[in-house]
């Protein structure tokens, strides 16, 4: 898998400070998405974050699945 150099995609801390600015205008629903999430290092910690954000009801996650078993109970333990 090929990746972007990291200072090419946002870090967890400035997608959830965007999620800030969002959820307050009416933003309620996520979907965590682009390629696959899954190789993310700690993508559980992103779901943590974004699930404190007042306004935020529900957070999704489109993946082709390879990752799944992996990431799987980190995420679930996150769910509200």
């Amino acid at each position: 898998m090929q990746f972007e150099p990291d200072d090419r995609i946002l870090t967890y801390e400035e997608i959830t400070e965007v999620v800030k600015v969002l959820a307050p205008l009416g933003v309620r629903k996520l979907r965590i998405t682009g390629g696959e999430p899954l190789v993310r290092k700690d993508l559980d910690r992103l779901i943590a974050m974004l699930s404190g954000i007042p306004g935020i009801e529900d957070i999704a996650l489109s993946t082709n699945g390879i990752y799944v078993c992996r990431c799987f109970e980190g995420c679930r333990s996150h769910q509200g």
